[in-house]
């Protein structure tokens, strides 16, 4: 059966689908001041979590009303959805101001975006210049023969059987974006649960209406 499964939320580096971004990878493993950027559904916030999973003192952020104070005393700190913060005087202030108390002799800071910091509009120019001086790493989207792999990949994850030949029926008849696919399996996920049914190619087909 094709049913869900309540599973934990645990991304490793030995769990992430490389694709072409070995090298960036690396790189993300020992900056200290890093941008990830790239499009939706990449892999930027699994990376995020990896690192955190890597390092003895770590903490991940991924909203602006997170309170930042004390975050310094982590050796790492890993800022989800960076862009969140800008375009308003307040929350770029309380980021500037945490900045500030950072020590890059110890303290690494890592965040993650859809844009190059190059393409954000900030309200503090200080604020800008100093992030735009970090280390931008772009996370390259799967090559398209990896993409049935990490279809796969993902519905394990949650607890779905997909057989390869299904994978690749899904791949040919959608989006192939990472962010689509898994908007398809989140579609998969919920009907194959409410209609106790396996995930093969006619169920599929009748999600996706193709004749």
């Amino acid at each position: 059966m094709g049913l869900s499964l309540v599973l934990p939320n645990v991304f490793t580096f030995d769990d992430f689908i490389v694709g072409n971004n070995a090298q960036v990878i690396t790189r993300l493993r020992h900056g200290s001041t890093i941008w990830l950027y790239g499009e939706s559904a990449v892999g930027k916030t699994h990376l995020l979590h990896a690192l955190c999973d890597s390092c003895e003192s770590a903490i991940f952020v991924d909203s602006p009303e997170t309170d930042l104070s004390g975050c310094e005393s982590f050796e790492l700190i890993a800022i989800d959805n960076v862009t969140d913060y800008f375009g308003k005087y307040e929350t770029e202030l309380k980021l500037q101001t945490f900045y500030q108390s950072l020590d890059f002799e110890r303290n690494r800071l890592v965040v993650a975006s859809r844009q190059h910091s190059q393409e954000i509009q900030f309200a503090l120019n200080d604020l800008a210049s100093r992030l735009r001086s970090f280390q931008a790493l772009f996370l390259e989207p799967l090559p398209a023969g990896e993409k049935v792999g990490f279809l796969i990949h993902c519905a394990k994850r949650r607890g779905i059987v997909i057989a390869e030949n299904v994978a690749e029926y899904i791949v040919d008849r959608t989006e192939r974006s990472q962010s689509a696919l898994l908007e398809f399996l989140d579609e998969l996920d919920r009907a194959a649960f409410e209609q106790g049914r396996r995930v093969t190619i006619p169920f599929v087909r009748s999600l996706l209406h193709d004749e």
